[in-house]
């Protein structure tokens, strides 16, 4: 996997202490897939699967889902207060690879789909 889960774990600790002005910030702009971990069968995790899959985080609370240049979604996403003054971000892309919780940190975003025995995919913020 390229993305370290501890590394991962360990920022998005530091992420639910932010703001949800804070949040929005880190959060716009282009990331881009990079890879998916399957929970039950991780000899089928790999970078290939949605390669090509991108989504642009706008101000006016949208998210562009693009799939090999062209936008295959618009999407919304918003973020709402957690407990203990943490942000929680959704986003209603119906595409499978937006499925479950979303976590992230400042340049690592993963869906989770493992606590439902799904799985995860990743995405990486780019420039």
């Amino acid at each position: 996997m390229p993305i370290n889960s501890t590394e991962l774990s360990e920022c998005i600790d530091e992420m639910l202490l932010k703001n949800k002005e804070e949040v929005k910030e880190i959060i716009l702009g282009n990331w881009e897939w990079e890879f998916i971990d399957y929970y039950w069968s991780p000899q089928n995790s790999n970078g290939d699967d949605s390669k090509g899959l991108s989504m642009v985080f706008q101000e006016d609370d949208t998210v562009d889902i693009i799939r090999n240049g062209d936008i295959a979604q618009t999407a919304t996403y918003t973020i709402t207060e957690g407990g203990l003054g943490s942000s929680i971000l959704k986003v209603s892309a119906t595409l499978p690879e937006f499925g479950g919780v979303v976590s992230f940190c400042e340049h690592q975003m993963v869906f989770t789909l493992s606590d439902t025995d799904g799985n995860e995919n990743y995405f990486v913020k780019s420039e």
